[in-house]
């Protein structure tokens, strides 16, 4: 990989981790840097294998979506944060490509 491009996906990669719960960074330790679970975040992305990295971009864009989608609320209604900071709950399933493109409108 070139060393720009991977210079890159790297600060991608570090960028998504830093909006993943600690428990969601440990996972991807394991998965990516599983010879030292103690490393930083950011040592754990350095070291990884380039050839991998298409592949955890991916695993942390949708994890980072599913985190501002997957929020439950009072009795089990799911909810996210619209782009005026308010819960808004789901009122179907068919209402989730609007919600998502909300969201992707406001980043």
């Amino acid at each position: 990989m070139n060393k720009t491009l991977k210079q890159s996906a790297q600060n991608i990669l570090i960028g998504l981790l830093n909006q993943c719960t600690p428990g969601q960074q440990n996972i991807f330790k394991r998965m990516y840097c599983h010879t030292d679970l103690t490393a930083s975040i950011e040592d754990a992305v350095m070291r990884m294998d380039e050839s991998k990295m298409d592949h955890a971009i991916s695993q942390c864009e949708r994890t980072v979506e599913n985190n501002k989608l997957e929020h439950i609320g009072p009795l089990g209604g799911r909810f996210y944060i619209n782009s005026n900071g308010n819960k808004e709950y789901f009122k179907s399933k068919g209402n989730l490509r609007r919600i998502i493109q909300e969201i992707q409108n406001f980043e």
